[in-house]
């Protein structure tokens, strides 16, 4: 795991910062895991719907509970996204089955309704943990304080604000012309039309805040493992070795280069003592030259003045 390639700045952060920390990576990654959610979503959706169309508050019902069935693929494609391993989404999709695979039965089971689902998702996906070492795991990392309940809690709460709001907006942009009874809208099945309308609309509000409540669960358990495992620390003792590599790497020529001169100046200050130790090792003849004889004496005798009084001998 290269953690020095992360996408976010990996450090110990308050599960409401680790929260917001996690919507602001759905932001930047929106289009491809919208796009993973309604790959798996949208067939689900429609499938329901074709066999449970008499019964459209249990058809949203049925696709209400199958929820955790679209959430995997996303949180296997952040796991690589945060480490800047972006995949497309259609090649992700191809190894869907696998991903899918994990925790499905239990996911749809007596996991359902827990509230920290989206936390427990990311155990099951990016560490593959099962049984026994599953729930140690789960332990271990709980200890952290991540309210990853409130989190559930918390989109719950939009997903209806949200749904109430498209609902309201659509009643009023209706011509005067339509008569609508009110009183008929809280019996789903007491009206088809409405009761399409509502289905879509949950369909719309849960396709668009998805992948915020699956980022947020990520980034509370990659805070978990960061604050446990002490990731901020390792990068930055690995940053500091990269530097000291980088550093000893340009500093090597300098070194040499440096050697190089220092060995040319040695070079020049040794050269005239070594000359000066040949030429007192040589012969006397060959330092004064040949003697001088007695021609030579009487020539050079008459050449001085006579005024000095030199006298050559």
């Amino acid at each position: 795991m290269q953690l020095e390639q992360a996408n976010v700045v990996l450090r110990p952060r308050s599960s409401w910062e680790a929260i917001d920390l996690g919507f602001r990576m759905a932001r930047r990654w929106y289009p491809s895991l919208w796009l993973l959610w309604m790959a798996t979503a949208l067939p689900v959706f429609a499938t329901v719907h074709l066999f449970l169309h008499d019964s459209m508050l249990l058809a949203i019902f049925v696709f209400w509970w199958l929820k955790p069935l679209f959430e995997p693929l996303l949180t296997a494609w952040l796991g690589r996204a945060l480490f800047n391993v972006e995949v497309p989404v259609r090649e992700h999709l191809r190894d869907a089955l696998p991903v899918l695979r994990k925790g499905l039965i239990g996911n749809l089971s007596w996991r359902r309704l827990f509230p920290s689902r989206s936390f427990y998702l990311c155990v099951q996906q990016l560490e593959g943990l099962y049984g026994e070492r599953y729930r140690s795991r789960l332990q271990v990392l709980e200890n952290t304080h991540p309210n990853s309940g409130w989190l559930t809690i918390l989109v719950l709460h939009m997903e209806m604000v949200l749904g109430m709001s498209v609902s309201g907006l659509i009643l009023m942009l209706l011509p005067d012309t339509v008569d609508i009874d009110l009183g008929t809208l809280e019996y789903l099945d007491s009206s088809i039309a409405y009761a399409w309308f509502n289905n879509l609309s949950y369909f719309l509000v849960a396709s668009l805040i998805a992948p915020f409540y699956v980022a947020a669960g990520f980034s509370l358990y990659i805070n978990a493992r960061t604050e446990l495992e002490a990731w901020d620390i390792e990068i930055a003792f690995r940053r500091m070795s990269a530097e000291q590599q980088h550093h000893d790497r340009t500093s090597r020529p300098l070194r040499a280069t440096a050697g190089m001169m220092l060995s040319v100046v040695l070079a020049f200050c040794i050269m005239p003592a070594q000359e000066a130790v040949a030429l007192d090792r040589e012969e006397p003849e060959a330092i004064v030259g040949e003697p001088v004889l007695g021609e030579d004496l009487e020539r050079l005798e008459q050449l001085l003045p006579a005024h000095l009084g030199i006298r050559v001998h």
